[in-house]
């Protein structure tokens, strides 16, 4: 029985790897930002429509994608405690280290709410949802995180992205995430240490 859905989960994986890795490819094309911005938000979108359009058809909940109102408090703390642990420990051992130059800080906050909003209903909300389904907490928590941090190398025309360091980095995120998504079932705490991590590591 969970052939099907493990099929299922690893072809929507790959199809959205496989359309990030061409988008982004072709980033270095477009000469204004607005234009590399315009295209490059393509696969974000898709990382937060596809759950959606996925749990609509089979009519379940918003909860199914941890998308609810409980533990809404517990959700505030443990997501931005471990955001700003994760940025001081991050700057502590790679001080001069940034994922991303905005212009300026509401820029950044913008951006970095949509990028945490699709990649946490995508690799939280539904991969390691559906992974923990099958499999248990601890594989899916483990599973979702490898795919979350080999996901990254689809940035493959920037190929820091595509170390080991940077993918261990990941990697490690994204188990925080996902643990602190396991602990309040609610979707906000991962998306808000997200939120603080990508804005906290950014420069401008």
């Amino acid at each position: 029985m969970k052939g099907k859905p493990i099929k299922e989960i690893l072809l929507v994986y790959l199809l959205l790897y496989t359309i990030s890795w061409f988008i982004f490819g072709q980033l270095g094309d477009f000469h204004s930002l607005l234009s590399q911005w315009l295209v490059g938000v393509i696969p974000l979108v898709l990382l937060l429509t596809l759950p959606i359009l996925i749990i609509l058809k089979r009519k379940r909940g918003w909860s199914s994608l941890g998308i609810i109102s409980k533990n809404f408090s517990h959700s505030i703390a443990l997501g931005g405690a471990s955001g700003l642990i994760i940025v001081i420990v991050h700057r502590l051992i790679w001080p001069n280290h940034y994922y991303a130059t905005l212009l300026n800080l509401p820029l950044a906050i913008i951006f970095w709410a949509f990028l945490a909003t699709s990649q946490e209903v995508f690799f939280r909300g539904y991969l390691q949802s559906s992974f923990s389904k099958m499999f248990g907490n601890i594989p899916g928590l483990i599973f979702s995180s490898i795919l979350f941090a080999l996901w990254h190398t689809s940035l493959w025309s920037s190929p820091s992205w595509s170390s080991f360091s940077i993918l261990s980095r990941m990697f490690l995120v994204s188990l925080v995430w996902g643990f602190s998504f396991q602990k309040t079932k609610n979707l906000l705490a991962p998306w808000l240490s997200h939120l603080i991590v990508g804005v906290g590591l950014s420069n401008f």
